[in-house]
């Protein structure tokens, strides 16, 4: 089946594709009709908008950004209820939004993205496969393509991914926590909870509680982490009015929030051993304060603190304290059909396992099937060069006109991803733009930019934590692709104006880089013109006053 789509551009504007309806896609649909009268079209797998937060509802799910700034900056809410949202009020922020800006036009879900091929004739455009909610792939075309799937979208769960013998045979109950079975009773069942990241330790702080009253829950575990105290608060009453009323009161706050934890960046940098060694010693402490003493020497990580993703405790460490909770260190061997047998022939008896072992951030979280100029396959050219890169994070050579929300090092160690995502759609925007009041039919990130941007990107990766040597998502083997190495207010000076410079253009009335370029002379020739000319009224007053006295 084909959707019929013109390949011509419609009232001068080129046609925007976007697969996902995230946060990303959201800000994005809104960014783009406001600034540029653009409607995209939006494709979503799943039923409802939301992408990650939609998605995970598994017990405890939460932030760990406080929500004032893991907020979009136009769409500040003065009445987060505490400092870390949780899942149900994250996605009822965000649905708000969501309605606001009526995105529903733009968007068809339970629809999967397959494949885009790029074609040069009659002008550069994008065809696009998708499988439709009955099942049938179908085709439509674009003149613009954007990613907003992000890393968190390919759980490992299955054999293919996730390497644990026998999974497949357990007969009792197994789901992912990104897919959580709330069908499932979990009362007086022994459970096995398979993993200790970010939303591991959220479930199982929570079920493990004495009022969901599991028989018995083990947490099998492979590599230790680095655990913070979460600074928890609620917001009182005074400080949502405060901070709804007082003009400026709801801006300080998230720029303080900013600024407060963008300063740490130094910590994720492995030379500057003052502030590591002080970051390390307030983990460690709180982990000996908090953690049963049983498991200190196995819990405290012998890696770099940062090396993999520093979890804020959500009561993770004290929920072991309980007796009916048990943290399990010896690797799993295979899963039979109503246990767990470890590498010591250890065999455990469980009804439910839980999956809480993350996702293929570095591998095909990222890598949708694309094909490029001269039949360059995205996911190939990621593998040729050790996994995947791009320029920005943003663009890609060989792909025209192909942007990506969240791609390769734009996520941070410390920050929010939300202002990663609004410095990548405002750089977007300005590229569209371009497009459309140059008529630009296309924009390709040439190779030596894309290629010196990266060899910078590795010399100062060379020296972050994601190097300490740690298993950690950040990597794809040995090469770090998930995280910049800096602050985000350098990655935000970076994208504030595209270098056009760097940019291959096709078509168009004029190149936009000389055109940009022209504008930046003139505007330098006004403004020396002008310092001339107030130099000389100065001077000729000057002259005046001497002559009259």
């Amino acid at each position: 089946m084909y959707e019929k789509n013109s390949l011509e551009w419609k009232d001068g504007k080129p046609d925007v594709l976007v697969i996902g309806c995230g946060v990303s896609a959201i800000s994005l649909a809104i960014e783009l009709e406001k600034s540029l009268n653009i409607q995209p079209r939006i494709y979503e797998k799943a039923a409802e908008a939301g992408g990650t937060w939609f998605l995970n509802t598994y017990p405890g799910c939460a932030c760990d950004v406080p929500a004032h700034w893991y907020s979009l900056s136009t769409e500040l809410n003065p009445n987060w209820s505490s400092q870390y949202a949780t899942q149900p009020e994250i996605l009822a922020y965000w649905r708000k939004i969501y309605e606001k800006y009526k995105i529903s036009r733009f968007v068809t879900f339970n629809t999967t993205f397959l494949k885009a091929v790029y074609h040069t004739s009659p002008l550069p455009y994008y065809e696009v496969t998708l499988l439709s909610s009955s099942g049938q792939p179908f085709k439509t075309t674009c003149h613009v393509l954007i990613s907003t799937v992000g890393g968190f979208s390919v759980p490992l769960m299955t054999p293919a991914n996730l390497p644990i013998t026998g999974l497949e045979n357990f007969r009792g109950e197994m789901f992912h926590s990104a897919a959580w079975n709330w069908k499932v009773d979990l009362k007086g069942k022994r459970v096995a909870a398979i993993g200790n990241g970010c939303s591991a330790s959220q479930f199982v702080a929570e079920i493990g509680k004495e009022e969901w009253g599991l028989e018995w829950l083990g947490n099998w575990v492979r590599t230790p982490n680095w655990y913070m105290d979460r600074d928890q608060f609620k917001y009182s009453g005074f400080s949502k009015w405060f901070l709804r009323n007082v003009p400026g009161a709801n801006r300080a706050w998230r720029i303080f929030l900013w600024g407060s934890r963008d300063v740490a960046w130094p910590v994720w940098v492995l030379d500057r051993h003052l502030l590591r060694n002080y970051a390390e010693w307030q983990a460690r402490r709180y982990m000996k304060k908090t953690a049963p003493k049983e498991y200190l020497d196995w819990l405290i990580p012998k890696y770099p603190f940062g090396c993999k993703r520093v979890i804020l405790d959500p009561g993770y460490l004290e929920v072991l304290h309980r007796p009916n909770v048990e943290l399990v260190t010896n690797p799993i061997d295979h899963v039979t059909e109503d246990s767990i047998v470890n590498k010591d022939g250890t065999e455990t008896k469980v009804d439910v396992i839980i999956l809480g072992t993350g996702f293929d951030v570095a591998g095909a979280g990222t890598g949708l099937d694309i094909i490029g100029k001269n039949g360059k396959r995205l996911i190939d050219q990621w593998n040729e060069e050790g996994g995947p890169q791009a320029y920005l994070g943003t663009t890609v050579k060989n792909f025209p006109n192909v942007y990506f929300i969240l791609g390769p090092n734009v996520a941070t160690g410390h920050t929010s991803a939300l202002t990663s995502i609004e410095c990548q759609i405002g750089y977007i925007v300005q590229m569209v733009g371009a497009m459309v009041n140059y008529r630009a039919e296309a924009f390709e990130v040439k190779a030596e930019a894309e290629n010196n941007y990266n060899d910078d990107l590795r010399r100062r990766l060379k020296n972050s934590v994601w190097q300490g040597g740690c298993s950690t998502y950040y990597n794809h083997g040995s090469k770090t692709v998930a995280t910049f190495p800096g602050p985000v207010a350098k990655y935000w000076w970076l994208t504030k104006t595209p270098v056009w410079r760097d940019y291959i253009q096709v078509g168009g009335k004029q190149s936009v880089a000389q055109a940009k370029r022209v504008k930046k002379i003139l505007f330098s020739l006004f403004f020396a013109l002008s310092a001339l000319l107030v130099g000389f009224l100065q001077a000729r007053g000057q002259l005046s006053n001497l002559i009259s006295a």
